[in-house]
């Protein structure tokens, strides 16, 4: 492909925040950023003990810093996780982008309708930036509220053997360095994984248009390339496409011999030739829907099951709290959560929404108007086109706002029985 990459920004994000490996040959590059792994695991391991061990007294706990501390000890479990599986798959996530630039087109064949990926692929950049912008925020902000309130709060519960944060200023200030690492580490991590996974959904529901856009324009294609001249041609779409057919219509159709030309052996080889890339072309994107759904569903699978937990947890302790600096924490973190898993939601249902939408054009579009081979050839991708494409979780529903809402629903019910038990 001779144009500008595709996801090549969010390549390049992932590999800073060392979730992909650099594609370099350097081996003090890749020293870095093996690293850089290991460094972050090393943080998020040392915030996330004092979590553990607090949960080992809990006994010693009000309800409000029991479920405080579940909800952080699950957010860095689940950001430890995300990086383990970095570590193992990174190589992975490079080829299932190099594969995406093998297998999708940058624009449309047709010389009708031009619907291209340039559009799209800066869509993503400014999605990945102002998807890091929330986060990075999020995170300073809540890692900078402490130090605003009275007494030495710390960013993160934990119970660290030992340290005396509250008379020892060292100790204060060591412990809150780790916990501010430690969540900007978070922020990274989780950024750059969802990003990847979102952008990656958007082109592909892309790439559906501009394979619909090949499919619908195969007749109008085929004829320009037949020699007829561009302007008839743009005319005779024009009177397929309106519904007011009358007998002049099918005059004027008739003296420009575009009929003429249609049923012609070697319009007929032309068309047909011109279709089967185009199918070759499909089959090469759900090829490519099929890994994508294979690498991301340990993640997504995670990811969703954290955000159920998340948003039963949150909304308790926050109902619960009495800290002003402690609330205002807590909803930030219940705000980049339900943005993050909104943001996926509508990401999984765009891509059933250009799926839906693919099988209608197709179905719309003139195929009647050619052979019987054609047709064939037209009736095998409308009936694989009917079945909705989409990212699924766990292999159990599609990722979409119904999703979205049921989660919300489901969580919400689980914290009033949560409050029920504890009041």
């Amino acid at each position: 492909m001779g144009e500008q990459k595709l996801l090549e920004f969010n390549l390049q994000y992932a590999v800073l925040c060392s979730l992909i490996p650099p594609n370099t040959s350097n081996t003090w590059i890749k020293l870095f950023s093996n690293f850089g792994k290991y460094a972050y695991l090393c943080v998020l391991y040392m915030v996330l003990l004092p979590f553990l061990y607090e949960l080992y007294l809990a006994e010693n706990l009000k309800i409000t810093d029991y479920s405080l501390t579940i909800m952080n000890a699950g957010c860095y479990i689940c950001s430890i996780s995300t990086l383990h599986f970095f570590i193992r798959n990174g190589r992975n996530g490079r080829n299932l982008v190099e594969h995406l630039n093998k297998a999708f087109k940058y624009r449309t064949n047709s010389d009708i309708v031009q619907i291209g990926m340039r559009e799209e692929n800066q869509r993503t950049k400014n999605i990945t930036q102002a998807f890091l912008s929330l986060l990075t925020v999020g995170v300073l902000s809540m890692t900078a509220i402490p130090i605003l309130m009275k007494g030495r709060m710390l960013p993160l519960p934990g119970v660290y053997p030992g340290v005396d944060t509250k008379n020892n200023t060292l100790h204060y200030i060591g412990i809150y360095t780790l916990q501010a690492m430690g969540q900007m580490i978070v922020g990274q991590i989780t950024s750059a994984s969802d990003t990847l996974f979102i952008t990656t959904v958007l082109m592909t529901s892309q790439q559906l248009l501009v394979f619909g856009a090949d499919i619908c324009n195969c007749l109008y294609d085929a004829l320009l390339q037949h020699g007829v001249n561009k302007e008839k041609v743009l005319q005779f779409r024009e009177m397929m496409h309106d519904a007011r057919w009358s007998e002049d219509t099918e005059e004027r159709i008739n003296k420009d011999r575009i009929m003429t030309t249609i049923r012609s052996e070697d319009f007929k080889v032309r068309v047909l030739h011109l279709l089967t890339k185009y199918i070759k072309h499909h089959q090469e994107i759900l090829e490519f829907c099929k890994v994508m759904d294979g690498y991301f569903l340990p993640l997504l699978f995670m990811k969703m099951c954290l955000s159920m937990f998340y948003h039963v947890f949150m909304p308790f302790s926050m109902l619960h709290s009495k800290q002003l600096g402690l609330t205002l924490i807590l909803a930030q973190y219940e705000t980049c959560a339900i943005t993050e898993l909104l943001v996926f939601a509508l990401a999984g249902q765009t891509l059933i929404n250009k799926s839906e939408e693919l099988h209608r054009n197709i179905f719309e579009s003139p195929w009647y108007m050619c052979d019987v081979n054609y047709q064939k050839y037209i009736l095998m991708v409308i009936m694989r086109t009917g079945r909705t494409t989409c990212v699924s979780v766990g292999k159990l529903v599609p990722m979409s706002l119904a999703l979205f809402l049921w989660m919300m629903k489901t969580a919400f019910s689980y914290l009033a029985v949560l409050r029920q038990v504890t009041d």
